[in-house]
């Protein structure tokens, strides 16, 4: 069964010359499209547009752009052209590092560093560590820690001194 008979009177058929507009010889200022330039803006398109530069701007982790179309339409390189052009502020990477809490051992305390700077740190803290090993003990054992007249033996030298 057919659908409901139209109403008002039946549109008759194009010929074909009016299915486009003509133009005079001379309309247009190029000679043939090659001299054109491609068009940059997405014609028609602004919601599209507008969802491409909400995702370019969005600071959260995890948001996705989902692009659809016909095969063949430059989805693709259309799409990264505009990421491109929209130039999307990169935050700085960060390195996050946590370090022993000495008022509550049990809560230690988080750094946020510039990129790269976490091994960096380490390395310095390792350095520091081996150093304080070396020197402590030096300075405990040399005379200006040492009590007068108690020599090279006492309890700064680590021997009972009997």
């Amino acid at each position: 069964m057919l659908g409901p008979a139209p109403r008002g009177p039946v549109p008759s058929p194009l010929s074909p010359h009016r299915l486009r507009p003509a133009l005079p010889a001379g309309a247009l200022p190029f000679e043939d499209t090659s001299a054109l330039q491609p068009v940059e803006a997405i014609v028609g398109q602004d919601g599209a547009l507008s969802a491409i530069r909400q995702a370019v701007e969005m600071r959260t982790p995890g948001y996705n752009l989902f692009i659809v179309g016909l095969d063949g339409g430059g989805r693709l390189q259309t799409t990264r052209r505009l990421i491109e052009a929209l130039e999307p502020a990169r935050r700085a990477r960060r390195d996050f590092v946590y370090v022993h809490n000495h008022e509550d051992p049990a809560r230690p305390c988080l750094l946020s560093l510039p990129a790269g700077a976490g091994p960096r740190l380490k390395r310095l803290l390792q350095e520091l560590r081996e150093s304080l090993f070396r020197e402590i003990p030096a300075i405990l054992e040399s005379d200006a820690v040492r009590p007068p007249g108690t020599g090279s033996s006492g309890p700064w030298s680590g021997s009972s001194g009997t």
